[in-house]
């Protein structure tokens, strides 16, 4: 490993790191963008093709996000690429879409930051946005704006609302039939930008419309109190994570009975 040029500004054990690409045993070193601050590090969202690391950053005009800081959370089968990059003076973000040489600022719900989850392979983005509402009963120094779960499609955000008791969600996986899956805070005590945090957590489903709590439909003695969901299949067969009665965390697969 290399060690970091920019020390003081570097992140956990100062160390260059590179992305790899794994195929078939054998890992590849992407390379690096070329570094064109030289007062500091940036790091930009790219996209590595036919050999070639392409900066996602260089196809967004200057005026639509300005900040030093990108990075992407997906890529689909048509090649589209979702992600946040930082808005100019790096104090905030917003969510992108990079469609072939377009980058897209995807707006808010209101609020002040957004963050990209997943992509699918008709170009639905979801994720999480602040919005206006202001945690009153978080301490005065985290009174900032509670986070909902989000949808992008042809141009437009739209609020996914909340399940039931909940007070911030995420939506993390969208499927390719359009369903969502995330996961919930009840009871928020404290915001960190647009993350917030509580001491409950649970899973929802997103399908047709309407927000559910994916606690409800689990067959009677399941044992389990399910905390986050993270994927969904095609089939609605969705991964999620809960805790059983002694407290062990466990990886579920909660499969459709219908």
């Amino acid at each position: 490993m290399t060690p970091d040029p920019f020390s003081p500004l570097c992140y956990v054990d100062c160390l260059v790191g590179y992305a790899l690409l794994w195929n078939r045993g054998h890992a590849n070193n992407l390379g690096a963008l070329p570094q064109k601050n030289p007062g500091g590090p940036t790091v930009h969202p790219f996209l590595w093709e036919c050999g070639k690391m392409h900066d996602l950053f260089a196809d967004s005009a200057s005026s639509l996000f300005g900040g030093t800081y990108g990075i992407v959370s997906s890529l689909n089968n048509r090649g589209q690429v979702a992600g946040i990059m930082n808005m100019k003076g790096d104090q905030t973000w917003h969510s992108f879409l990079w469609d072939h040489g377009s980058v897209k600022d995807l707006g808010t719900l209101g609020g002040t930051f957004t963050t990209a989850h997943w992509l699918n392979d008709s170009g639905k983005v979801v994720g999480r946005s602040n919005v206006a509402a202001i945690c009153k009963t978080c301490g005065s120094s985290d009174e900032l704006q509670f986070s909902h779960p989000f949808l992008w499609n042809d141009g437009k955000m739209s609020d996914l609302g909340l399940p039931k008791g909940a007070q911030c969600a995420t939506a993390k996986y969208i499927n390719n039939n359009g369903e969502v899956v995330g996961q919930s805070f009840l009871g928020v005590t404290s915001i960190s930008l647009d993350f917030c945090q509580s001491g409950t957590t649970g899973a929802f489903v997103w399908r047709n419309g309407s927000i559910a709590d994916l606690q409800s439909p689990l067959l009677p003695g399941a044992g389990i109190t399910l905390d986050d969901s993270f994927n969904i299949n095609d089939e609605g067969e969705i991964l999620a994570t809960g805790f059983l009665a002694n407290g062990d965390h466990r990886v579920v697969l909660l499969v459709p009975c219908d």
